[in-house]
């Protein structure tokens, strides 16, 4: 038996001690297995996909029919709440065996356009309704400064720049397997 044909089986657990990839021929054999065992795993994805999709599809059909009695009760129960209300404002707690009414004033929703930034600050009075973010723009430091062991220094003064620390970036190892 030659070593394509045996590398082709599958390996017994007391041969995978032993197997060393050695060379392009073993490299591209562990590719091919790799390939096979992602291909069968994307084959039980989209089994199980399929069959989560099919409970989905049931349980959304199930839902919609419970969803037009709780939304019918629940209508019945705020109308209920609104006229205690009515007669009896502080009331907006009503607590009850099985649960609970409550009402809830909630606050004014305010909504910004570009027109009320400019409007804040064209008079310096107005200046403090609008905030400003400063932020470093990374590319443009990256492009101006220099990186010296961990720190980084300005090119044209070789002045020392407070509070930047550089990690060097470390080797990432992938394996990446063809189609």
């Amino acid at each position: 038996m030659s070593l394509a044909d045996r590398l082709d089986e599958e390996l017994a657990p007391d041969d995978r001690e032993r197997f060393v990839v050695d060379g392009p021929k073993t490299a591209d054999w562990c590719l091919r297995k790799i390939a096979r065992a992602r291909a069968r795993q994307a084959e039980h994805a989209a089994l199980a996909n399929a069959e989560v999709e099919r409970i989905r599809a049931w349980q959304q059909e199930e839902d919609a029919k419970l969803g037009h009695g709780i939304d019918f009760f629940s209508a019945m129960l705020i109308s209920y709440h609104r006229q205690v209300m009515a007669v009896e404002p502080d009331r907006k707690t009503i607590r009850l065996p099985a649960g609970r009414l409550v009402a809830r004033k909630l606050p004014a929703a305010w909504t910004f356009t570009d027109d009320f930034t400019a409007w804040a600050q064209a008079t310096e009075h107005r200046a403090g309704l609008v905030r400003v973010t400063v932020e470093p723009d990374k590319a443009e430091v990256k492009r101006r400064l220099a990186i010296v062991g961990a720190g980084v220094i300005d090119g044209d003064t070789g002045e020392y720049v407070p509070g930047v620390t550089v990690q060097p970036g470390d080797v990432r190892y992938s394996v990446e397997v063809g189609q």
